[in-house]
């Protein structure tokens, strides 16, 4: 019986006697669709996985990002509180100065600190000189310490005689300043207070070599001195390629003297080139005839090139943490010619 044909579907064609003939170019357009198709579902698969990875990949490097993002945030240094010493320092010690000169009747220049506030102060200004900040440092919250020092004119009695000296003396005083560091006011007057002490145990240098006057490092260092400080002679036969070392303008007058030198280590007889010694070296000026002149000490940094030493810099401090412990080297006598 002939099965009826669906009205929307094509019957499919009867096969004719060529096709019939040519059995082959059918398995071959077979073989070519199922080629395709696989071809097709190759592609698919691979756009797939290749959405699936890029997906992770940006996932990755989201999280990545995030994480960095984190790490920056939690090890960046926090803001430092901003510190006011300075202007309050400076306040201070314009505080001090105008204290000092005012009078019972002259007290024009300490009247913006006054406030309506009443004060008793001498008959005349007490005369002084060289005042400068000895410390300013923050004890509370807005409210800083600073301590000014001036040398004042003091009459003292000497048996039935005034005799007039010059201390240094020392006052405290407190600045309060506003949050933003632009306004300050004094807390009370200025207290004399004694004079800062010194470190009771002497500091360790890092200086336990001495260098003998006829070493190459000590011939080094009194050529550079006398070209330096005196002009001598030229500076870059003595200083080291690049070194922003420059001569003493105007130079000083006389010789100076090279009476002390300490290193790190004991200078090396040939040193390699690159090779690095840190000394301390005390230089006497102005030295003649009976006058031993005056010392100064120059913590230097030399380092070595074809076989010789040459001045690299002058250090901003000697080297501290050496043993033995050695105090500043004391200037000797030299003996000089006129």
């Amino acid at each position: 019986m002939k099965m009826p044909t669906m009205p929307w579907s094509k019957a499919a064609p009867a096969p004719t006697d060529a096709d019939s003939e040519h059995p082959e170019k059918e398995i071959s357009r077979t073989h070519n669709a199922t080629g395709i198709s696989a071809l097709l579902t190759r592609l698919v698969v691979v756009a797939f996985f290749g959405l699936v990875v890029f997906g992770l990949l940006c996932s990755v490097a989201a999280l990545g990002l995030v994480l960095v993002t984190t790490q920056q945030q939690s090890t960046a240094p926090e803001k430092e509180k901003p510190s006011y010493a300075t202007q309050a320092g400076q306040f201070g010690l314009a505080f001090v100065t105008s204290w000092l000169g005012s009078s019972r009747d002259d007290h024009s220049q300490l009247d913006p600190y006054l406030v309506g506030t009443s004060v008793t102060l001498p008959a005349k200004a007490r005369p002084y000189r060289d005042a400068a900040v000895v410390a300013a440092e923050e004890n509370s919250e807005g409210l800083y310490r600073v301590v000014v020092a001036a040398t004042i004119q003091e009459s003292v009695l000497s048996g039935n005689k005034a005799v007039i000296k010059w201390p240094r003396r020392y006052w405290q005083v407190t600045v309060a300043t506003s949050a933003g560091g632009s306004q300050q006011s004094v807390v009370g007057w200025p207290a004399l207070v004694a004079a800062p002490q010194p470190l009771q145990a002497p500091l360790t240098l890092a200086y336990p070599s001495q260098v003998t006057p006829t070493d190459p490092v000590s011939q080094t260092l009194t050529g550079f001195f006398a070209a330096y400080l005196a002009g001598t002679t030229d500076l870059n036969r003595f200083i080291s390629p690049g070194s922003s070392l420059s001569a003493l303008v105007p130079p000083i007058s006389g010789t100076p003297q090279v009476s002390d030198v300490r290193s790190t280590s004991a200078p090396a007889e040939k040193p390699a080139d690159g090779a690095k010694l840190h000394v301390l070296a005390t230089v006497v000026l102005n030295a003649s005839g009976t006058d031993p002149g005056t010392a100064t000490t120059y913590a230097l940094t030399l380092t070595a090139r074809a076989g010789r030493w040459e001045v690299a810099a002058i250090d901003a401090a000697p080297q501290l943490g050496g043993a033995p412990k050695n105090s500043l080297p004391t200037p000797s006598s030299i003996p000089t010619t006129k």
